[in-house]
């Protein structure tokens, strides 16, 4: 599962990449899915989606406010974060159009995949403010899936489990982009 952030800004060639690196992971650690949402770094996605997808190995589920179900397990995933700058899958923070995006996931799902952390919980930026959002929060609380996977906020890297459900902040990167964090596995 990658949460996204595949790129700087879209570039065609590190989808390409990205995909061939997946592919050779999943051969050779014998995984037998890849499941991934764009984030707001992968503006290409968002304007251009059918081409951006190209790029990737059909092997590769990506998941754009879709679900899909993989061994008896549903995984869910959207890329929306609230606003921030001008990058993808903007939403404005706490509003009618941000609630309506996480009505979408499925009462059953079992994995839920977002770009951006729940308001609280591994949401802190290097300023110790909150930055998650409040309207996935209320959505996860009520849904409780058994792992909620997420990145967006770099400083919020790690795992925490709040009333049955596995939260994981699987950021790569460091504050300051460094891919220093080691991939989290969780078991379903």
């Amino acid at each position: 599962v990658h949460s996204g952030d595949f790129t700087g800004q879209g570039e065609l060639r590190h989808y390409r990449s990205l995909s061939n690196w997946l592919v050779q992971q999943a051969d050779t650690k014998g995984f037998q899915h890849i499941v991934i949402v764009p984030g707001n770094h992968d503006l290409t996605f968002e304007s251009m989606e059918d081409m951006a997808r190209s790029c990737f190995d059909p092997a590769i589920t990506i998941l754009i406010g879709q679900e899909v179900t993989l061994d008896g397990v549903k995984f869910y995933g959207a890329p929306h974060t609230p606003e921030f700058y001008s990058w993808a899958f903007n939403v404005e923070r706490d509003s009618d159009k941000m609630r309506a995006v996480w009505d979408k996931i499925p009462t059953d799902t079992d994995v839920l995949i977002t770009h951006g952390p729940p308001f609280g919980i591994l949401d802190r930026n290097s300023d110790n403010f909150p930055c998650g959002c409040k309207a996935l929060s209320k959505a996860v609380h009520t849904i409780q899936p058994k792992v909620h996977v997420y990145g967006h906020i770099h400083e919020g890297y790690g795992t925490t489990v709040v009333n049955g459900t596995t939260f994981v902040n699987a950021s790569t990167c460091d504050g300051n982009y460094r891919p220093i964090n080691k991939p989290i596995v969780v078991d379903v």
